[in-house]
């Protein structure tokens, strides 16, 4: 929904927007959607679609990352500058422009993060190039998701170099991805990870779908208020998760279900103390700050609370629709039953 990444993302919320890879997110997006209606952002209702099938994926941001990569070995740092600017974010796409504004990119650190991880970036180097591979997969999870939730709506997909910013997030007229994050070598034992974060946050290319389906469910709740309690922001995270597991199939930070799922009643009992509050430290978009446990817990418990309510609704058509429009997160989770569960 995302600190350098997300969470899993949604939003990141990569870890992310999956994953502590998010932080920004959802507060910059919201100033873009209160300020002058977005004036600063005139999109076209018609870049929105409502059919799957019309849906435009876009590459080309990865074909010029390489150019200019390639045209900058060995040159000085304003000389890689020049040509990142001439070759990657001159010719941007519409997801590349929207990126920067939403994630608020520096392009400077976009440039020293890229130096500083040249031997990751050339052992992804090739599964950057193959994400298109990755298309029918993310198709078949907009369709299902059409068929759970007919009013879905669905933007561009664009896929960049994103600088090690975000694995994924969202504007108001698209999904991108950040391609480096899913593109880690299946021969990871030797890889040289630049960022200590990095070997519990990037993962393979099968991730994109599970990737995608979460920022999809995000990008689904543009139009509602976005959350600002601990228990909102984790029912909004958990959320993507969940509808996005229907949809997808799995989700992109298995690791982290795999150690909360042994350790849940006591992750309840302590959300439970700090759901009402702002403080996200302990729960969400904490990776790298968090020492004691794995980051981003949060995004397990939205993701049991959201699956409780969707097992304890007769109408599951309906109870897609709640969880991906829920408003009034305290009351969804009194709904849900979920703390039943523990007494």
């Amino acid at each position: 929904m995302l600190t350098p990444l997300v969470t899993l993302v949604t939003p990141v919320t990569l870890y992310i927007k999956s994953m502590g890879l998010f932080s920004k997110k959802y507060s910059l997006i919201c100033t873009l959607l209160i300020v002058s209606g977005c004036s600063s952002l005139q999109y076209k209702s018609s870049r929105i679609s409502y059919n799957p099938a019309k849906v435009k994926f876009t590459y080309s941001d990865i074909d010029n990352f390489w150019k200019g990569y390639d045209n900058s070995m060995g040159k000085t740092d304003s000389t890689t500058e020049k040509i990142y600017n001439r070759e990657y974010f001159s010719k941007g796409s519409a997801g590349l422009k929207d990126f920067e504004l939403v994630q608020d990119l520096n392009r400077r650190e976009f440039l020293k993060n890229t130096k500083l991880a040249h031997a990751y970036l050339d052992a992804a180097r090739l599964n950057t190039l193959r994400v298109s591979k990755y298309q029918r997969a993310i198709l078949s999870a907009m369709y299902r998701l059409k068929k759970i939730y007919p009013d879905a709506r669905f933007p561009g997909i664009y896929f960049i170099v994103a600088g090690f910013k975000s694995g994924g997030t969202i504007s108001n007229r698209a999904i991108i991805i950040g391609t480096e994050f899913w593109s880690l070598p299946e021969m990871k034992n030797n890889i040289d990870f630049p960022f200590s974060w990095m070997k519990n946050v990037v993962r393979t290319p099968g991730n994109i779908p599970f990737t995608v389906a979460h920022e999809l469910v995000h990008f689904q709740r543009t139009r509602s208020e976005f959350p600002h309690s601990l228990l909102g922001k984790c029912l909004a995270e958990g959320s993507a998760d969940f509808i996005g597991e229907l949809i997808s199939g799995d989700v992109n930070n298995r690791y982290l279900y795999d150690y909360a799922v042994t350790h849940e009643k006591i992750l309840w009992r302590d959300f439970k103390n700090d759901m009402s509050a702002n403080d996200l430290s302990r729960w969400i978009y904490n990776l790298g700050a968090i020492k004691d446990r794995p980051a981003d817990l949060g995004y397990f418990i939205g993701y049991k609370i959201c699956e409780s309510y969707y097992r304890h609704m007769r109408n599951k058509t309906k109870a897609v629709k709640d969880i991906i429009e829920m408003k009034d997160f305290e009351n969804f989770l009194r709904m849900s039953r979920y703390g039943e569960k523990f007494k």
